[in-house]
Parts: structure tokens; sequence; C-alpha cells
């Protein structure tokens, strides 16, 4: 949807990043509002921030409880390319992973 939307358009439209982690942190309710708190959601934000766009950044954990990569629906349509780097706000390098689509596949 974002591709049609951004389809033609004289700007660069709207760039689509996501960042995905997984463990344990801490969920707070305030003023009705569910909000979520720890490292876990710091390095899902800064994953995010290693997108380019177009694509999705995963965390190894994430990857590793989704299990074969045939076993995700669509998953054929995808490729994972391995990328280490240095995230704001952790000491050592980490390994994430990049999905994007493959050349040709709707």
């Amino acid at each position: 949807g974002i591709a049609d939307f951004n389809n033609g358009r004289d700007d660069d439209g709207v760039i689509l990043k996501i960042g995905l982690h997984q463990g344990a942190c801490i969920a707070v309710t305030s003023d009705e509002r569910l909000d979520y708190f720890g490292s876990m959601v710091n390095r899902a934000a800064r994953l995010q921030g290693e997108n380019r766009g177009g694509n999705v950044v995963l965390s190894t954990e994430m990857i590793e409880s989704a299990g074969p990569n045939d076993q995700i629906e669509g998953a054929r349509n995808f490729e994972l390319v391995q990328d280490t780097g240095r995230l704001r706000g952790f000491d050592n390098p980490i390994t994430y992973w990049r999905m994007t689509k493959r050349a040709g596949k709707a």
C-alpha cells in the first residue's frame, strides 16, 4: 500500500522503517495508556534506526524465535542479510538481519 501511495509523487513519499526485537521489558499504564520501557525497547528503536527504508531490520532473537525461514509464510519472497553494527547505548556490536523483498517478487 505504501508503494501505491508513493507512486508518482514528486517528493520522497512515505518511508516506512521497522525494527523488531523481543525480550522482557517493563509495561506501565499511565493515564489509561500502555507504554513499554527497558533495554529491549531501546534495542528495537535502535534497530529501527539501522533501517534504510523498504526493508525490516530484525534482531537475532527475533530470527531464532521465528524458526526456519521456510516456515514463515511468504518468506520465499524475501531474503535475509546479516549485518553487524554498533547501536547507540549498547557497548558491544550487535548482529542483526535485514529482510528485503527479492527482486522481481510482488
